[in-house]
């Protein structure tokens, strides 16, 4: 893909100005430091620290002329960071409460049929049957 530097004038004779990962860079690189550690303290992981700053910065990309306003992009970006932090954790606390709950199923449906089962099945030691009869 091709970046297209954008004029400041409608006429091609104008003086090009930054391109928009260049603009991008300049108004969230003095900032990434500090949303880094505002992750990792949230986080506590690096690795999820990490994704979490590099999220911020795919949203800052895309919202780049709304943030290009503002005239601290600090707030937005760590706003940002809060809030994706706070749906990871809900979306985690969702997946583990299914994936628990599928477990528990499988626990109850495994035992209980197999505990049955035991009973009416024959012993396999010597080829004798078990208790019930």
């Amino acid at each position: 893909m091709v970046v297209r530097p954008l004029r400041q004038r409608d006429d091609r004779s104008g003086p090009v100005t930054e391109t928009a990962p260049q603009r991008f860079a300049a108004l969230v690189e003095p900032h990434y430091g500090t949303m880094y550690r505002v992750a990792f303290r949230l986080t506590r992981s690096t690795h999820d620290a990490e994704d979490l700053a590099q999220e911020v910065c795919v949203r800052a990309f895309a919202h780049l002329a709304d943030i290009e306003r503002l005239e601290q992009p600090r707030g937005w970006l760590l706003r940002v960071l809060y809030r994706l932090f706070v749906d990871s954790m809900r979306r985690y606390e969702r997946d583990t409460r299914r994936s628990m709950a599928r477990f528990w199923d499988f626990i109850e449906r495994y035992y209980t049929r197999n505990f049955v089962d035991l009973f009416l099945q024959p012993s396999p030691f010597l080829g004798l049957t078990s208790g019930i009869n």
